[in-house]
């Protein structure tokens, strides 16, 4: 638990705005419907959890959009936690 409360707290001070916009529960499903904002960024997301009999998060299938966005986010975030800034690359330059 400690771990999800210290990215949540990194994503929430990297990024300049978080609205909720819809949160929905039906029985151990909950459904989160929010906007991110960083700078001119803005990220559409729907994150869906499943809570274990133990009321802990088992499963989570996380949608969020458009993949620009996301990875600028991701770029400011990935130092904060220690992994590496991703990058857009075309296809075709992959290699």
């Amino acid at each position: 638990m400690a771990h999800k409360t210290t990215f949540n707290r990194r994503l929430l001070s990297t990024v300049d705005s978080f609205q909720p916009k819809l949160l929905l529960r039906d029985g151990a499903d909950f459904v989160a419907v929010f906007t991110i904002r960083l700078g001119d960024q803005l990220i559409d997301g729907m994150d869906h959890m499943h809570l274990n009999n133990e009321g802990l998060v088992d499963s989570m299938t996380v949608a969020w959009r458009p993949l620009p966005a996301i990875v600028a986010v991701q770029q400011k975030l990935a130092p904060k936690l220690g992994g590496a800034a991703m990058k857009l690359v075309p296809a075709d330059q992959s290699s």
